[in-house]
């Protein structure tokens, strides 16, 4: 696990067992890289308005008390600004060769167990590997605010945001045993080369703080309907559950 404050991971991971305790499958490390997303975004939004749609209905059972809830936003709360502190734009143009992103990345093993749900699933594989929840996390809480993360008109910077949104996506797929990887320098060991596509996709999630300064879309009025719990039955008919079809990552 890489942090600089236990006290985060910590709060972060009660929150994530409290809500496995109603059904829930969020990690911590899933809750992670959706903060670093949140943090990452064209604009920011009041923690009430997005955490409630982000962790679904197990969150409403789960923290039905207002003490309670309000517990569970400092802790998101606490660990964002942190992801904030990281993500800092001037910082970031400063330093652009800096990696300042440290996400929470769990290695599954010494005692560290997957959950039932996930083992059963045909990319567990895939999941096990450092990375992917957060990955995935990012890429839901994208997923989730289409009006944050805008499409841009132009073309090249549709192409950008797509690449560096490709560099995390990656994090989702085996990494080849034969990938290469970049010379290290001095005596230092080369970086595996899941550890180089973890670099890259943190490198990618700076470079996406930096990208919506020069194309931020204009921040409207924001809706959020209720939706389906990520265990729940897809509304489209598919039989399959709302987070491996509609609401999965795209």
């Amino acid at each position: 696990m890489t942090t600089q404050a236990p006290d985060e991971a910590a709060a972060l991971e009660a929150l994530a067992e409290r809500l496995q305790g109603f059904g829930s499958s969020v990690q911590a490390e899933w809750l992670d890289g959706a903060l670093a997303a949140v943090a990452a975004g064209a604009y920011q939004q009041p923690v009430s308005q997005w955490l409630g749609p982000l962790l679904g209905e197990e969150f409403e059972r789960a923290y039905a008390d207002p003490a309670d809830v309000a517990t569970a936003h400092e802790a998101v709360a606490r660990r964002l600004a942190s992801l904030r502190r990281m993500l800092d734009a001037d910082a970031l143009m400063d330093d652009p060769d800096r990696l300042r992103l440290q996400p929470l990345l769990y290695e599954w093993g010494d005692g560290q167990q997957l959950p039932e749900e996930i083992a059963q699933e045909p990319e567990a594989q895939a999941m096990l590997q450092g990375g992917a929840l957060w990955a995935e996390g990012f890429l839901g809480a994208v997923a989730l605010f289409p009006d944050v993360w805008a499409t841009p008109d132009d073309a090249d910077a549709r192409e950008l945001l797509a690449g560096l949104l490709g560099d995390i996506e990656a994090l989702l797929q085996p990494t080849p045993d034969d990938a290469e990887v970049p010379p290290a320098p001095g005596d230092e060991p080369p970086p595996t080369p899941r550890e180089a596509a973890i670099d890259r996709a943190l490198f990618a999630a700076q470079d996406l703080r930096l990208f919506w300064l020069d194309h931020a879309p204009r921040p409207g009025t924001r809706r959020v309907e209720k939706q389906p719990g990520r265990n729940d039955p897809c509304p489209c008919g598919s039989g399959r559950k709302f987070k491996k079809c509609h609401g999965a990552v795209v």
